[in-house]
């Protein structure tokens, strides 16, 4: 599976020097999916009826100190609960050390072979995001 390349720092899609839409497979694609499924608020989507699509990281900016570093991971592994192809195994936040309104993750997960068959990889893949809160 594939998709359009976006710009980490913009979330533009990204053109090659000929103008061509760059493409995104792989571990790239799955970062991609999760840094998106995990900026925008739950519910706001507008083609997700069911509300589900999304985060509730947005409110975690009211909570300070420990909580929110207990808060987070649980937030993560609700939003990413529902998204086709990974299996969330674990899930480490800590607080950015630049910026306080950021959170540094490292997700650890496994790739589903096939939904239906609950065929998962025995190998886990490792990724690390910075969130904005």
């Amino acid at each position: 599976m594939w998709d359009f390349a976006l710009d980490p720092a913009t979330h533009d899609w990204m053109f090659g020097a000929n103008h061509d839409l760059f493409g995104v497979d792989g571990q790239d694609l799955d970062r991609q999916r999760i840094g998106i499924r995990l900026r925008i608020p739950q519910g706001t989507f507008i083609y997700d009826h069911g509300g589900r699509f999304g985060s509730r990281l947005h409110v975690a900016q009211r909570y300070t100190g420990p909580r929110g570093i207990i808060e987070i991971p649980m937030m993560i592994e609700e939003a990413l609960a529902e998204m086709d192809g990974i299996e969330v195994r674990n899930v480490d936040v800590t607080q950015d050390e630049t910026d306080p309104m950021k959170v540094n993750v490292k997700l650890e997960y496994a790739t589903v072979i096939d939904e239906e068959e609950s065929i998962i990889e025995d190998e886990t893949t490792e990724l690390e995001l910075t969130i904005p809160l």
